[in-house]
């Protein structure tokens, strides 16, 4: 699975779970962003790891990039952290946060590019 596809897909389950307003789902959303964020357990590396079972280099330190930080990890810790500000914190302040989010994703999962991971990757980040 790609991170493009991830995208689309997690933009499209959290939209509809906004619509349909199932709390329990968003919940288990924002948790498993956060778990993917903190470990570096992504969804998307564990699916080709399963795909495709050959031996995975290990990564090499690239001296171009700033910190030794991942951009797409910092993204799903954003995405954790603004999603439960907006849904859990201040539901009617922030409720249109979620939905900017869930269209954010939907989108770049549809055309391949991520603003806010093009600005974290030109901040410095890997």
């Amino acid at each position: 699975m790609m991170e493009r596809q991830y995208h689309f897909l997690l933009g499209a389950l959290l939209l509809g779970c906004l619509y349909l307003d199932i709390r329990g789902a968003l919940a288990v959303v924002v948790t498993g962003l956060m778990l993917e964020g903190i470990t570096d357990w992504r969804l998307t590396r564990l699916v080709d790891r399963l795909r495709h079972p050959a031996v995975q280099e290990p990564e090499q330190v690239d001296p171009a990039y700033q910190f030794d930080f991942e951009a797409e990890r910092l993204l799903r810790l954003v995405f954790a952290s603004l999603l439960f500000l907006s849904l859990f914190l201040y539901p009617d302040e922030f409720w249109w946060l979620a939905w900017y989010i869930g269209f954010g994703l939907f989108g770049a999962g549809v055309s391949g590019i991520c603003p806010l991971l093009l600005m974290l990757r030109y901040g410095g980040f890997k």
